[in-house]
């Protein structure tokens, strides 16, 4: 879940060279990131530092199966790496949140082969470079606000930043070398003006889908009681204390980053709605909101046509909406209201076509889609359009589908 930094240091000669990152497999090692052509894989950069005579390969997201050993290469010249996350690590929080004004704990742990590396603290800059506010092996060292500690006996660096200011706020890294041997592990620091909690306003899912919703507090409240709750009937509910129909919960205080975690699982349109993170202190609460939204419905973002053709639009929705419910297809206008053109089916009727016979809508319960065909397009065509469900006169499921239409040769037709 970690991340790491890898430092391969080049000669001045080879600066012009393509640098690679590869993984040894057998007796081969595969290429995974290149700096001419980036890399396919997800949570992996690498970046070519050629003032610094070094590239840089960060791997985030670190699971079990990413021990091993790696090449750095340069064109035809290559130095081994031994990458194990278990036996050779350096560990430390990815976020640490703090307010101005107070402090914030950064403890880096170290495995035993680095107990006689040089520790060092610094601040990760937008060119990439990290400038070195203070470094210790081993014993304390004090530069200004930031005090940085080796405890050997405990295998941890632990850096205490005080007075903060939202100027702090940043990347940092505490780095580990020796005979120009390195490791590096990456911690963001946020700086809240005062003691609070951050969450995304909005969160969307995907019918049977399911989220991810981080609320993240500041140090202040590490070992506060805290809860997730759900708005109902005008109150909001422990959501530890509900009773699940179909959808799994989980609840995590991840006080590593600062972060109380809400996953959900199976999800349909019962579980939107407002979700609130509380944090409880003696005589009052502490809370964040955040909309989360299902999507019962999905078609797709752009659709184009040329002038004189066609096009088909294939919206799909959940299985519990084969039957019983309206689809429709409508252009929004410019009041962003959706009435013109209006398209819908009924159980009696799950075929329906336009006056002028240019624009069809089906509902095929079999696919557990609607399809919309629009023959003859002209320009005026374009612009935006909706597919959706009624589940009631109050309540509309839909998603929005941008239709271009682009001249088509020799075609005028008559708008």
């Amino acid at each position: 879940g970690g991340s790491v930094d890898v430092e391969c240091r080049y000669g001045s000669s080879m600066t012009n060279y393509v640098k690679v990152w590869c993984q040894v497999f057998g007796g081969t090692c595969t290429d995974l990131a290149t700096t001419d052509k980036g890399t396919n894989y997800h949570g992996m950069s690498i970046k070519d530092d050629k003032l610094n005579n070094k590239f840089i390969v960060t791997l985030s997201q670190l699971k079990e199966h990413d021990s091993g050993r790696y090449h750095c290469k340069v064109k035809k010249f290559k130095c081994l790496f031994n990458l194990s996350f278990f036996s050779c690590s350096v560990l430390a929080p990815e976020t640490v949140i703090g307010t101005v004004g107070g402090s914030v704990i950064v403890d880096c742990s170290y495995s035993v082969k680095f107990t006689r590396y040089r520790k060092s603290w610094c601040q990760v800059h937008q060119s990439g470079s990290c400038n070195s506010i203070a470094e210790v092996n081993p014993g304390r060292v004090f530069s200004g606000r930031v005090t940085v500690q080796d405890d050997v006996k405990n295998k941890k660096v632990s850096v205490t930043l005080t007075r903060l200011q939202e100027t702090d706020a940043g990347r940092y890294r505490c780095e580990f070398v020796l005979n120009g041997d390195s490791m590096t592990q990456q911690v963001e620091l946020k700086v809240f003006n005062q003691p609070g909690l951050r969450v995304q306003e909005t969160v969307s899912s995907e019918s049977g889908g399911s989220v991810v919703i981080n609320c993240e507090y500041s140090q202040e409240y590490m070992n506060k009681e805290k809860y997730w709750c759900k708005m109902q009937n005008g109150e909001c509910k422990n959501l530890l204390y509900q009773k699940l129909s179909r959808e799994v919960i989980m609840i995590t205080d991840n006080q590593h980053n600062c972060s109380l975690t809400l996953s959900m699982t199976l999800l349909s349109w019962e579980n939107a709605g407002q979700y609130s993170c509380i944090i409880k202190e003696i005589g009052r609460f502490i809370s964040k909101n955040v909309e989360l939204k299902i999507i019962d419905i999905k078609g797709p973002a752009i659709v184009n046509g040329t002038a004189g053709g066609s096009v088909m639009i294939e919206c799909q929705y959940n299985e519990m909406y084969q039957y019983g419910y309206v689809k429709y297809w409508c252009k929004v206008g410019a009041n962003g209201q959706c009435t013109r053109l209006k398209l819908y089916t009924r159980d009696d009727m799950r075929y329906r076509i336009t006056q002028d016979g240019r624009s069809s809508i089906t509902d095929q319960t079999w696919s557990e889609s609607f399809v919309i065909a629009i023959s003859m397009l002209k320009v005026s065509d374009e612009g935006l359009y909706r597919c959706g469900i009624e589940t009631d006169p109050l309540l509309q499921h839909s998603t929005d589908v941008r239709l271009n239409v682009f001249p088509g040769k020799n075609t005028e037709l008559p708008e």
